[in-house]
This record gives structure tokens, sequence and C-alpha cells, in this order.
């Protein structure tokens, strides 16, 4: 055990002896002296102990204007190793700094045990800050590639808690800053990629000493946070009200925040949800809706956990109400399907595919530089005509995959999700192939399916498929015209010799067969199937996907 958990071990003992306790321990500790130890432990009683530093922090000084002036720096070679598949720098540490630097932590270490909290803290900011730089002996040159604290544990070249480090480094900095500045140091220093997971009460609980005027600083810390912007903020400011008050503070809370942290309705209605108080995330899931702009992408994640809690609820007009706020704060395709569930449903889908032609058709970078609670729904013009797809408007989306004339581009292409959604609504056959297996999970992928309720995707498209009245001459133009594009892209693909895309082209005619046999063709099938392995009899690899799949 390191030097701070053994006094967080000796401090927790402590607490449980009585005074007395411990001046009796004291005594019988004095006893087993022998010696010269006598006049040292009565010296001890009269002064603290101080331990002799193994290096001095004007040393440690002198060798960071070492490391900054490039004296001290780690080398490299490019290092190929084939048998491995690798390549990558190798970095060689000529200089000891790893050693160095343990010895530096150890004395950082002891000045914060000693209560030296200010060099604590500028000695731990110089270990964390200060950048190593690189020479390659090979091309003798420094490289652009600069090693700091992060980069030295992430590739194990130190063995060191970093997490440890960074609480330390946060409670010398509480204890050694004047009471009008902490907030904005502490935040200041949360900030840092290093700091991300650390929480208040993690600082207050660090020894040697108790922090000080902590009911104080809360009231200045939740003060500071409201009115600063950002996620992390956010993020602290829930940290507090929790460690302050609780969920119900937290809940108190949020409203007053609304316009710059709407970030806390979400994580109260996710505490809320976890403590299966499902009536409180419900009113406050309501509250929300109320509160947060109807553009914010955040309100749909608020929605969302309330409408969970309906759920358990069996409050069904509710969840309707939450369901619908979903897709105007995010108007995705999940919550777009997932209004096929709600009464009126025919009503709803259209008014919401008329909705998403509105909205921008580009990301806002406005708030999301480590503000993304504030950012505003969007939908790319690819999403919006998937919509209208959706929305069953198959002419407009056939005049527009006509256009799209790159086969090769078929994975990024919207014809790439449309033809393969045209097969589905087509197929008469409710069984599950291999084919469509395979079809529906690179669907799932490319649709960005994601559901809080763990539905499938099988499930949504089944429901949305329902709903789908096509006419006999709109189901021959469709096949006629799927059987012309399967033909396109087979030609582009293993005409072309495009050996890592046989797959996705024997996947499609498989389904193309099934679907035609499911319209009535006699062995649709196997006659599709057998007319590529014929027209591409010289593609082995070919028919064997071919075989594979069917």
């Amino acid at each position: 055990m390191n030097t701070t958990e053994f006094m967080q071990a000796v401090d927790k003992q402590l607490l449980k002896m009585t005074d007395q306790d411990k001046v009796e321990w004291m005594r019988d500790y004095a006893r087993t002296q022998m010696g010269n130890q006598r006049e040292i432990f009565l010296e001890s009683l009269r002064t603290p102990v101080i331990v002799e530093q193994a290096i001095s922090i004007k040393e440690i000084e002198e060798w960071l204007v070492k490391v900054e002036d490039q004296e001290v720096y780690f080398t490299s070679f490019y290092e190929n190793n084939w048998d491995n598949h690798y390549e990558d720098y190798t970095y060689v540490d000529d200089f000891s700094i790893v050693k160095y630097l343990l010895k530096a932590f150890e004395i950082a270490e002891e000045l914060l045990n000693k209560r030296d909290y200010r060099k604590a803290a500028d000695l731990y900011d110089w270990l964390c800050t200060v950048p190593f730089f690189v020479y390659d002996t090979e091309k003798k040159e420094w490289i652009d590639d600069e090693l700091d604290m992060e980069r030295l544990v992430e590739s194990q070249m130190i063995q060191i808690n970093i997490r440890q480090i960074c609480i330390n480094l946060l409670y010398a900095h509480y204890q050694s800053t004047v009471k009008e500045k902490r907030a904005s140091v502490l935040y200041r220093y949360l900030l840092w990629e290093m700091c991300q997971d650390i929480t208040i009460e993690e600082i207050f609980s660090v020894r040697p000493q108790e922090v000080k005027d902590s009911e104080e600083f809360l009231v200045e810390w939740i003060n500071f946070l409201q009115k600063t912007s950002g996620d992390r903020a956010g993020n602290l400011l829930t940290q507090a009200y929790l460690y302050r008050g609780g969920i119900q503070l937290l809940c108190e809370s949020a409203g007053k925040n609304k316009n710059r942290h709407p970030i806390l309705y979400e994580k109260a209605c996710f505490y809320l949800y976890e403590d299966k108080q499902f009536s409180d995330c419900e009113k406050l899931g309501l509250e929300a809706l109320n509160n947060i702009a109807e553009s914010r992408l955040i309100r749909a994640k608020v929605a969302n956990l309330a409408a969970k809690a309906s759920i358990q609820l069996d409050h069904l007009d509710k969840i309707e109400q939450f369901y619908e706020a979903a897709f105007y704060s995010e108007s995705s395709l999940i919550h777009y399907l997932r209004l096929l569930k709600l009464s009126n449903n025919e009503e709803k889908t259209h008014k919401a595919a008329l909705f998403v032609k509105k909205l921008p058709d580009t990301f806002s970078k406005k708030y999301f530089n480590g503000n993304t609670q504030l950012n505003e729904n969007w939908l790319s013009d690819d999403s919006k005509r998937l919509l209208r797809f959706f929305n069953k408007e198959f002419d407009f989306i056939y005049t527009y995959c006509e256009g799209e004339k790159n086969d090769l581009n078929w994975n990024n292409s919207l014809k790439g999700i449309i033809v393969p959604l045209f097969f589905l609504i087509l197929d008469k056959n409710n069984a599950t192939s291999k084919a469509k297996k395979a079809i529906i999970k690179k669907l799932a992928s490319r649709l960005n399916f994601y559901s809080s309720e763990k539905e499938r995707e099988e499930d949504y498209l089944d429901l949305w498929k329902k709903t789908v009245k096509l006419t006999p001459e709109q189901r021959a133009f469709y096949l006629v015209w799927l059987n012309q594009k399967i033909a396109a892209l087979t030609d582009v693909i293993v005409g072309g010799g495009y050996r890592k895309r046989y797959s996705t082209a024997a996947e499609l005619i498989v389904l193309l067969g099934e679907v035609v046999e499911s319209n009535g063709t006699h062995d649709g099938k196997f006659k599709v199937i057998n007319w590529y392995k014929e027209t591409y009899s010289r593609k082995s690899a070919f028919k064997n996907e071919l075989d594979k799949i069917s």
C-alpha cells in the first residue's frame, strides 16, 4: 500500500479510538523502544519527524528545466514487426526519466502528507503537464509526437495510479487556494482529460487533513457551476447537488438550471428510474417537456427515460406523449417508427414526415465544443429522404435512387438502404432465411437502430411493413426495377472482380429469388440463383458465396 492508502487506513483506525485509547497505545509503543531509540521517540513527540528526501525539490526543478531545454528526453526508432502485424515508434528511456518521475511523485506525496500544500500543488502541476521531447535516432531529428504523463500511462511506460495523483493534485490546490478562487481553480483542473471522472466527494475524502470550509465551499461551487456553461460543468453540478442533498435536491434544482444545464433533468430522471421512483420520474419528465426547448436533443433523452417510467406505471396516455416529444426533439428513424405504436398513428407519422422537411440539414457547431447538452435537432438530406420512404413516398424515392449511378458506392449510398427495404416490403414469405437475416443485420447498422426498450430491429420493420399497401401494378413495377438494380450491381462487383464484395451481391441475389418466388413465380429462387451462376460461370468464388447464403 502507498503512503496515502496507509495514512487513510491509520486515520480510519484513529477515529475509532478514544483519547484514552490513543494515550495508552502511545505509552505501550514507548515501552518497546530501546537504547537511543528512546531519545528519538521523545524528540518526535516534541516536533514532527522529518524524513530526509531522496531528492530535493530544487533538484526536481532543475531537472524539469533540463526537460524543457531538451537536455533530457526520450529517444525512439520506427519499428516494423510484420510477424505481429504492427508498425509504430518504439520509445527508449535513455535518461531514466520514468525512474526520476516516480521519485518526484513520492516527494509530492510526502509534501502533501506534511501539509505543505502549496509546494505539493505546484509539484503535481509540473509533473502532470511537462511534455517530454522525443528524438528519432534513425532520422537524427526531433519528432512532433511529444509524450506527456497521460501518454506515458496509456503506453504503460510508467506504472502509477494516475487517478489518485489527480485527486491529490486537486486536494492540494483546494487546501492552498484562497476561498475566492477555489471554485475556478478546481474547475480548471477538473477540465483536464485525466481528471474527467474525479468527484468532489473523492477530493473531500483525501487525508492527511479534513478539507476546510467544505459546506461553505459547496455553496460557492454550486453557484459557480450554475453560471458556467458546458457538459463538464453540468455533470459536476449534478454531483454537487447529489452530494449536498441527494436526488431530491437534484430534482428541485433542475428547473432553475433549465436554460444552461438541461442535463440535470436527464440525470435526475435517470436516478429516479434506477431508484424505481417511477411516478416521480414521470412527473419530472413532464416538467422537463415544458421547460426544455423542443429543439434540444437532450429533451428526447429525458422523454425516453420518462417513457420507461410510464411503461412501468402502465400510463398509456403518458407513453404516447413522451414518444411524440422524443421524435420532435430528436427526429431519428427509431423515434419515427415508434409513432406507429400510437393511436391515430397514420395521422401522426404523416405529420412527423412533414415536420422533418423543415429541419436544418446540417449540424450546428454552435454548442458542440464541450456543450452537447444544448445541441439542437437536425437531419441530413439522406435521413430526410429515408423518412420520406418510410412515409411511403415511394415514387419520390424511386426517382432519387435512379439518379444515383455509382454502384460501387453501394454501402454508402441511400440506394444501398432503399433496395433492401423494398425487398422486405415485397416479400410475402414471413419465414426468415439466411439472406434475409444477413440483410436485416446490415440494415440495422446502416439505419442506426437503437432502442432503450431493447426491441429487435425486425419488430420495427414488421410493424411498419404492415402499414404498407401496394397495388399489384406497383408490386410488378418495383420487382422489375429491383431486378435491374441487382443485375447492374452484380455486373459492377462480380464483373469487375471485387471479390471482397461478392457476399453483398450474393445476399441480394438470393433475397431477390426468395421475393420473386413469394410473389407467385414457381421455383423463382432457384431460377434467379441459377441464372447468375450461369452468367458468371467462371467466377467460382462468387458461386461459392451464392451457395453459402442460399
